[in-house]
């Protein structure tokens, strides 16, 4: 979901995504044809996907750069890849090429008619569980892990481009692949591996309106709260294209994503026309639900409406605090401060609970455009005075002798 806000009068203010990986590579040898992995990175447009409806269209390596992988062939109960012993590690041998390597080599089973594949990434700090198929066609496998987000922001340094990537950071972009089966007569083909995100992501992006062109506005303070941290993941839970979170449970430990710039004013994020990021997180996915907060932030009735005082807020919500000076020296800068309800900015039109779906992102776009106090005036007319309780406009005539 994207949601594009403005900001008015003393304040204002999605997508999916997707990750590809192919396995492309024949290895031959004289004890036979061993499985192998390497990368191919043409769209492939998702049929039967776990929980979105974008192409595979991104470079596993850009994300991760190893995996685990559990493998059955028909033949026997014995899984044939196991990920306690065998785990695959990605290498960018050229900027064209990627080599996937692991030990010890698997070779294709020709008594087999099928194998089944599962995989997940990355292989270390990730928590895998994997619960092993047990009915005769070896597809009910599936995967359990939990996460504890800090949170990371790729957004740290404000930027005009969206970061794909979370490689790299304290917060770990866990992915699954969709189940890969292989019959008898592909043994000689590539085996496919298609990874999803099964977090979901939070972006905010910022800028001033034309109306300030002329002014310095700079960020003071953004920050998004009461997003719960953590949760426990559960893939014997079926997804939908449409996009859902029932895989997820036990959500809680709200925290707090910040782009709060430190320093004194100076050193302020100076907010320009065009669009920055200022958050690209993940976020455990959940629902954001609908609560009652004033701009100010302070509880009161208006209109039968009960607003919630911000301390006592339940619900995630975002502030933003901002200056707007106008570059004369003596001139103070004014700041301004307020709170939304993160589920009613992005309903607006229909209020309703806001969804963090897995393999989904939701996008803030905020627009600062407040409102130019001006000026008009006019002057009242000359009252005629009032003689016995009577307008006496044409006034007193007196005759002078």
């Amino acid at each position: 979901m994207k949601k594009s806000i403005f900001i008015l009068a003393a304040a204002a203010i999605v997508t999916s995504c997707s990750d590809q990986d192919t396995l492309k590579k024949d290895l031959q040898n004289d004890n036979g044809m061993a499985i192998s992995f390497t990368t191919f990175t043409e769209y492939l447009t998702r049929g039967d996907v776990e929980n979105s409806d974008t192409t595979y269209k991104w470079v596993f390596f850009t994300h991760h750069d190893d995996f685990q992988v559990w493998g059955y062939k028909n033949t026997s109960s014995n899984a044939v890849f196991n990920a306690d012993s065998v785990a695959v590690t990605v290498n960018q041998s050229d900027p064209s090429k990627y080599d996937y390597t692991y030990s010890p080599l698997r070779f294709w089973d020709k008594a087999a008619t099928k194998y089944e594949f599962y995989a997940a990434a990355p292989k270390d700090n990730a928590g895998w569980n994997f619960v092993e198929p047990t009915n005769e066609d070896q597809k009910n496998g599936y995967f359990e892990t939990s996460s504890t987000l800090t949170p990371s922001n790729l957004a740290a340094t404000p930027a005009d481009s969206y970061a794909e990537s979370f490689k790299g950071v304290t917060d770990v972009d866990k992915m699954i692949a969709e189940p890969a089966s292989v019959a008898y007569a592909s043994f000689n083909r590539p085996v496919q591996l298609n990874f999803i995100h099964i977090l979901s992501r939070l972006n905010v992006t910022i800028k001033k309106a034309d109306n300030l062109a002329t002014q310095i506005v700079k960020l003071k303070k953004f920050e998004v709260k009461n997003l719960n941290g953590s949760g426990n993941f559960s893939e014997s839970t079926a997804a939908t294209q449409s996009g859902n979170n029932n895989r997820w449970s036990g959500q809680g430990t709200p925290i707090t994503y910040s782009a709060t710039t430190s320093g004194d004013t100076a050193a302020l994020f100076k907010i320009q026309q065009t669009p920055y990021y200022i958050i690209e997180s993940l976020v455990i996915p959940q629902d954001a639900a609908i609560e009652n907060i004033a701009l100010d932030g302070k509880a009161k009735n208006v209109e039968s409406v009960d607003y919630v005082a911000i301390e006592n807020a339940e619900k995630p919500y975002f502030v933003i605090t901002y200056v707007i000076w106008d570059g004369t020296e003596g001139h103070d800068a004014e700041e301004f401060t307020a709170y939304y309800n993160l589920a009613t900015v992005f309903t607006a039109a229909s209020p309703a609970t806001l969804k963090f779906n897995e393999g989904w992102q939701n996008t803030l776009n905020i627009t600062l455009q407040p409102n130019q106090i001006e000026f008009c005036a006019e002057v009242a007319a000359w009252a005629d005075r009032d003689r016995a309780g009577q307008n006496d406009p044409a006034g007193v005539e007196k005759t002078i002798e």
